[in-house]
């Protein structure tokens, strides 16, 4: 993802008083706290190319360049002599909102996880109580049929079967002597 997070966006300079575009005029950065327009900020282009003394120029249009202030400065205010606009850098809640979201989407995915593992373990959990209730119905029988799987059967009780020495891989009913 491209990102997205520390810049300013283009804004329209004007001049509050008479509503009119500032074309080509030069405005300066400062920090929200500067409150005597004492000491411009250190900003740049989206390259990291800095603008010499804090100063960014309108367009034609009135129009300010896109400009990152420095790292961790999230308010500034732009000055252009008597002009002066408090801005906050909104992309910082953009990336708040993409990074809420991918965490959503995360722990929706481990949910989805969460249930496919606890209707397993439900399932589990049923054969096993299939196969308790026929041990107790059927208590000492070697055998019962498997509802799980036709024609198959689950071993009751190990020790009543043995392996049939005449027959290897087979076993018979009993114990032999």
């Amino acid at each position: 993802m491209a990102d997205i997070v520390g810049y300013i966006p283009p804004l329209l300079l004007v001049d509050t008083d008479s509503g009119r575009r500032l074309v080509n005029t030069d405005a300066q950065v400062f920090a929200m706290t500067d409150t005597a327009y004492s000491s411009p900020l250190p900003i740049t282009d989206m390259q990291g190319v800095p603008f010499t003394g804090g100063t960014i120029t309108s367009n034609s249009d009135g129009v300010l360049p896109y400009f990152r202030p420095p790292e961790g400065v999230v308010q500034v205010v732009i000055r252009a002599g008597a002009a002066v606009t408090p801005v906050t850098d909104i992309s910082l809640h953009a990336k708040a909102s993409v990074d809420a979201a991918a965490e959503a989407t995360e722990a929706a995915a481990s949910a989805q996880q969460d249930r496919l593992q606890a209707q397993q373990a439900s399932r589990d959990a049923t054969d096993a109580a299939a196969v308790l209730r026929e041990l107790a119905e059927n208590q000492g029988a070697p055998l019962a049929p498997n509802p799980a799987r036709l024609g198959t059967f689950i071993i009751l009780n190990p020790a009543a079967l043995v392996e049939d020495p005449a027959r290897p891989g087979t076993f018979k009913n009993g114990v032999t002597a």
